[in-house]
């Protein structure tokens, strides 16, 4: 029998006639180079020859054409052994195992990677990675960033469409796992998928963006290398959705119908979707409801995996971390007209079926805060809920909060003119907090009704501000208001108040709320929950009831006041009373003026003592 081309190459690499076997490659080149047999002769001359990378840059593009063949896989771990990159052989055996029945092969590659992994060659690779990277979460950008693609079999005779995986990865075991549940996955007919690994990524939307530039699919893929899919019409489900509605851009597992002020999805009261997770270390089925159709929309989804059919680049500007990424990503489709989905998963009959299982570990809270601050600041608008507000921020705005003021300084979220409006929706504010600020408004009631639309039911004002009968405030032309023990009496017409009736009740108005004194209708509800006071160092010794009297009768006694209020929209209960009480605000530099009386007092005493 006549052997093929290929046959005579090996027997001419076998009997170390490089030229010959060197000469029959070229000649037969153009018909056999995406044969394997091909990639794999033309790598065994090179690892003849000792070019040992030239032999590594033929089998990954061998490779990247067929993902699975093992042949190719197990001659790539061995060609980076043979250069010396200990690491790399062992994710390539590794990933050769993962595609082969042979039992004898299994054994002779698990051996190979057991005898690789405790040679002092591959210890001190380690170390040497592990001196570069100074945490425990993906390889930042100490090395120059790599795109990997393996794509599946080209298809002959058919227009192709393909569907792009996408994953940042630093652990090669978790990453060759979700291939194995990739390469499961039905494929429709005039479609191959592809695989991009990214790898040395300073950030996710690094990573992202680097390999959206290196794939021209359509559909893309982002997900973390913990998720192995599950659904194996996974793509057929997806292509669904976006083939029966061209506005929707981007689709995702799990996610939520609002963007809590919080910035986690999570926190939403109308959470969408369902996923297996694992992160307690047991699988864990939390699922959100049905819905009435194939998707429903969303604000925001996890990024664990998001299906995209427009290119839409990832703010690597603002987000050059691990958090946030994803809800920023959705902020942005939404501001180009897209629509946001979270696929409905259930069978036929019903039943809750997840696309996806989560194989993760309890996600790090580093930097989170600085990433909430970065997503409020630029999309503020989007927020639908469970803001923490600041009037009047300045430069010392409180950590968690989001700050406006009229002046753009370091730290300013929203510049605006707060005698004009508050710019957010009406409802979407959980806590107000204003420290010497609303003296300086024009007009009192106008912020109080602004403050009073951006609120939610139940919502805590907290607000801090010089006291009216002391002689600085008095003579400030900046302070337009008083600010006094009885002023938020005229905003509401409730009775009853928590407040001391020794504070407030006159003979003529016993009653604590006032707001319909000059008969017209209140359409604010703001009842004090309770009232705290800084002292003049001249008064710091004396008692409560005594000071109390001394607010009242004289100039120069309390230098600021506190109020803590509650936003009433709906029916509110004494029990609901108390419930705000509890979740009322005392900032920081209310307590540094109270230490200082409390110091004071404990010296008197200990003056006393002795």
């Amino acid at each position: 029998m006549t052997p093929t081309p290929i046959e005579e190459i090996v027997t001419a690499i076998e009997a170390y006639d490089v030229k010959n076997a060197f000469a029959l490659i070229e000649e037969h080149r153009a018909v056999y180079e995406y044969h394997p047999d091909f990639i794999t002769a033309r790598a065994m001359l090179c690892l003849q020859v000792q070019e040992y990378k030239s032999a590594c840059e033929i089998l990954l593009n061998g490779v990247s054409k067929f993902p699975t063949d093992v042949d190719l896989l197990f001659n790539l771990g061995h060609a980076y052994q043979c250069d010396g990159d200990v690491k790399q052989a062992v994710e390539y055996y590794m990933r050769a195992i993962q595609f082969t029945n042979d039992t004898n092969l299994i054994a002779e590659l698990e051996q190979l990677c057991s005898d690789i992994i405790s040679s002092p060659e591959f210890v001190s690779r380690i170390a040497l990675d592990d001196s570069k990277d100074t945490d425990n979460t993906y390889p930042g950008d100490r090395v120059k960033i790599e795109v990997q693609r393996i794509t599946s079999d080209e298809t002959k005779n058919m227009n192709v469409s393909t569907i792009s995986f996408i994953s940042c990865v630093n652990d090669e075991e978790q990453y060759i796992k979700m291939l194995n549940y990739i390469s499961n996955l039905e494929v429709p007919y005039g479609y191959k998928i592809e695989c991009l690994s990214v790898r040395n990524a300073s950030s996710m939307t690094e990573g992202y963006n680097a390999a959206m530039e290196e794939s021209a699919a359509k559909y893309k893929i982002y997900l973390h290398q913990d998720v192995y899919i599950l659904n194996k019409r996974f793509i057929f489900d997806v292509l669904d959705i976006f083939q029966s509605n061209e506005d929707i851009g981007l689709i995702g597992v799990v996610g939520s119908k609002n963007i809590p002020g919080t910035c986690k999805w999570w926190n939403d009261y109308e959470k969408l979707g369902c996923i297996i997770d694992m992160w307690t270390g047991q699988e864990r089925l939390d699922s959100y409801g049905a819905m009435a159709s194939k998707w429903a929309e969303a604000s925001i989804v996890d990024g664990l995996l998001i299906a995209t059919q427009y290119d839409v680049k990832w703010r690597s500007d603002l987000f050059d971390g691990w958090h946030l990424y994803d809800g920023s990503q959705c902020c942005e489709f939404r501001r180009l007209g897209y629509t946001v989905a979270v696929a409905n998963q259930v069978n036929e009959e019903g039943e809750v079926t997840p696309w996806c299982l989560h194989n993760s570990v309890r996600p790090s809270t580093d930097d989170y805060l600085k990433y909430c601050s970065i997503f409020r600041k630029e999309y503020w608008r989007m927020l639908d809920f469970g803001i923490s507000l600041e009037l009047g921020c300045g430069r010392t705005k409180m950590d968690g909060f989001l700050g406006i003021d009229r002046f753009d300084l370091p730290g300013v979220d929203i510049v605006a003119d707060l005698n004009k409006e508050i710019p957010l929706r009406d409802n979407s504010v959980s806590r107000v907090y204003a420290c010497h600020s609303l003296e300086h408004l024009d007009d009192l009631s106008f912020i109080m009704s602004e403050i009073y639309r951006v609120c939610e039911h139940g919502a805590i004002v907290t607000i801090f501000a010089p006291y009216y009968l002391q002689s600085t405030n008095l003579s400030n032309p900046f302070h337009k208001h008083v600010f006094l023990e009885t002023t938020f009496r005229a905003y509401t017409s409730a009775k009853t108040t928590l407040i001391d009736k020794r504070e407030y009740a006159i003979p003529h108005a016993p009653d604590w709320g006032i707001g319909e004194s000059d008969n017209s209708v209140c359409d604010v509800d703001f009842r004090t929950l309770r009232l705290d006071f800084t002292y003049l160092p001249d008064y710091y010794l004396y008692t409560d009831d005594e000071l109390r009297f001394f607010r009242h009768s004289r100039y120069n006694v309390c230098e600021m006041i506190l109020y803590n209020l509650a936003v009433v929209k709906n029916d509110f209960t004494q029990q609901d009373e108390q419930k705000c009480l509890k979740k009322a605000f005392i900032p920081p530099i209310f307590w540094h003026y109270d230490r200082l009386r409390t110091q004071a007092v404990q010296r008197a005493k200990m003056g006393e003592n002795t």
